[in-house]
Formats: structure tokens, sequence, C-alpha cells
């Protein structure tokens, strides 16, 4: 497969236990040398989503991670909003490959970084950072169920999933859809702290506005209300009983 990027390099296997889990043990060897590279599979047998959920990864679909070197200089401001920048670019990226087909629906963003067509996941992201010998790299593991059915997913989740394929009646060529995935990353990745287009963009894509949702702290509590939006800094609003109610940063949404 060519790069999808002149400066990224790109490792694809048939099969592997996980795409993050790779990118880290090349990180961890040094194999990287604080290079940026996309490593792809083209199925997973240990794939695993948000909350360490196992996530299916059937033949078909684009399974990859982007190990990305963080400049340490501006480390917080990289990092800074990274989850929404990378969740709009992934939109952007489903959205695209809706219109190569001619169709236009809805994508919307499950906070911070789920993608939804009709309501249902067709994309999903987990941002890991990690750190060797001083230098730190953001692991960006994106799933995409593109060229399969539904109906290849585990039956638990054939209810609240989609896939391109079935939305589209046709598929895409994998290898054009992981170059324009991994440029969509790449200037995600570069671009620092949350600008005013991606929030905004996030804000007009959010999923589930003016409907109950239930936020979990990184503490483990609790708070249940209307979902309103998102601040300026990207964190979710809720309108709750006791008023208005910003969730920190780390809060999960469940809605």
């Amino acid at each position: 497969m060519d790069t999808p990027n002149p400066r990224i390099r790109t490792q694809v296997r048939d099969t592997l236990d996980s795409t993050s889990l790779e990118a880290r043990r090349d990180v961890e060897s040094g194999q990287l040398d604080g290079q940026a590279r996309l490593f792809i599979a083209r199925t997973q047998t240990a794939g695993v989503g948000r909350f360490g959920k196992a996530w299916a990864s059937p033949m078909g679909g684009l399974w990859c991670t982007l190990a990305w070197p963080i400049n340490q200089a501006s480390r917080r401001t990289a990092m800074e909003g990274l989850g929404l920048r990378i969740g709009v670019a992934v939109g952007q990226h489903v959205e695209h490959l809706l219109a190569t087909h001619g169709h236009s629906e809805r994508v919307e963003l499950k906070w911070p970084n789920d993608v939804l067509v009709n309501g249902k996941k067709v994309a999903g992201c987990l941002i890991e950072v990690i750190e060797k010998n001083g230098r730190a790299y953001a692991l960006v593991g994106v799933g995409v169920n593109l060229n399969f059915s539904v109906d290849a997913l585990p039956v638990e989740l054939r209810s609240s999933a989609t896939t391109i394929v079935d939305i589209v009646e046709g598929e895409s060529p994998i290898d054009r859809a992981a170059q324009d995935l991994c440029e969509r990353l790449r200037d995600a990745l570069m671009t620092e702290g949350l600008d005013s287009a991606t929030l905004a963009e996030a804000r007009q894509r959010l999923h589930g506005v003016g409907k109950p949702a239930r936020v979990v702290m990184p503490d483990g509590a609790e708070k249940t209300g209307a979902l309103q939006g998102l601040d300026d800094r990207g964190c979710l609003v809720l309108q709750t009983d006791a008023g208005q109610f910003t969730a920190p940063i780390g809060a999960a949404l469940h809605n």
C-alpha cells in the first residue's frame, strides 16, 4: 500500500491482535524513533474500544491506529480538545465516504468521538498517550464499519450499529479511505487547542441535544439531566433539577 502521506509510513497486516497494541509495541521498542506511523489491520482479534470494551473487527472494516509524536514544548495545547478534534475529523471522513456514493445522511458526534449515522454507530475512536525515553506519543485508534454488513457484527451490537456499505449499498476502496482518514487525523493532530471552527462543528454535530443523559465523573459520581450542549472548552453541559451543570474534563457520557 502507498503511504497515505509522504511523512507518515504505513504498516499493513492481514491480522493483528490490535493496531493500538502494535503501535504501543513499536513505540516501546524504540522502532518509531520520533516518527509518525499508521498501523492498519484487515482484521483484529482483540480490538479494544472505550472503557476497555471489546471492539468487533470483521474483515472489510478500516481498523487503524496513528502513532503521533507529541512536541513536549507544546504538549498542553496539543492535547487540549484533542478528543473533539479527532471526533470531528472522523465525522468529516464518514461524511466524505457517504458523499462519494451520492449520499448526504446527517453525521452526528456522540461526545466526545463516536460517530453516528441515522442514530447508529458507524465509527469510534480511542486515544491514548504513552511515553518512552522522555518522548510522548498519542496513539489514535479509529475503527470504521466500512465494507461489511452489520450482520457480521455480534448479535448484541447489531441494533445500535450501522455500516457504510449497508447505508450506501456499495463498497469503498479501503486504501483510498485510509488515505483520506490519515490526512484528516494528521490535520487534527497538528492543530493546537480547541479552535473555534472545530468547536462550532462539534456543537452542530452533537448527538442527543435536549434528550436525557447521564454523565459519569472521573471519580465515579454521576449526574443526570437533559443534554444542553458544549461549553467553550468542549465540555458537556446538562440541565439538571438543580440547575445547569458543566461536566469536568475526563467525564463520560451515557445517553
